[in-house]
């Protein structure tokens, strides 16, 4: 009983500090705070998470988390990982990715998530755009689907999800 009542006493002062830091965050002109709806980033963020991203992008690398205006529908939001970024050469080969002719090591996929033995032809990334995907690579509306990310439409960068 003397382990709960400690664990109490920790978490709950941490969970209050948490909640009062992401209420000042969030009221940051620069930050948004949204809700992750959907299965596309499973395992890394699910559906029901809240996350807080900055505006301010600053240097975009391989492995970010964007959010960004669906290329098909600008009233719509996604969230995806940056795979390639302008001018690299991808390729996809039974659902693995190649950058430049090397492996991309994906830790954040899940194989149980990656069956799909998908295909592409090695395709350059224009400059100015970026690939994206999900996580979940068998349900994700991504790159694939519609092609490389105009980086115009990349709206912020995530920084945590809670």
């Amino acid at each position: 009983m003397r382990h709960s009542t400690k664990l109490a006493a920790i978490l709950v002062p941490s969970a209050m500090v948490l909640a009062a830091l992401v209420v000042v965050l969030s009221a940051l002109p620069f930050i948004q705070e949204r809700l992750v709806q959907g299965k596309d980033m499973e395992p890394t963020l699910h559906e029901g998470d809240r996350i807080l991203a900055t505006k301010r992008k600053g240097h975009l690398r391989r492995g970010d988390i964007v959010i960004f205006q669906y290329p098909a529908d600008r009233s719509k939001t996604f969230v995806k990982r940056l795979i390639a970024l302008p001018g690299e050469l991808i390729e996809i080969r039974a659902g693995k990715v190649s950058i430049n002719g090397q492996p991309l090591q994906e830790e954040y996929v899940d194989a149980r998530l990656n069956h799909f033995p998908y295909n592409a032809s090695p395709k350059r990334i224009p400059v100015g755009n970026y690939y994206v995907m999900g996580d979940n690579r068998d349900n994700s509306n991504d790159s694939r689907m519609w092609g490389p990310l105009p980086e115009e439409l990349i709206q912020s960068k995530l920084l945590f999800h809670y």
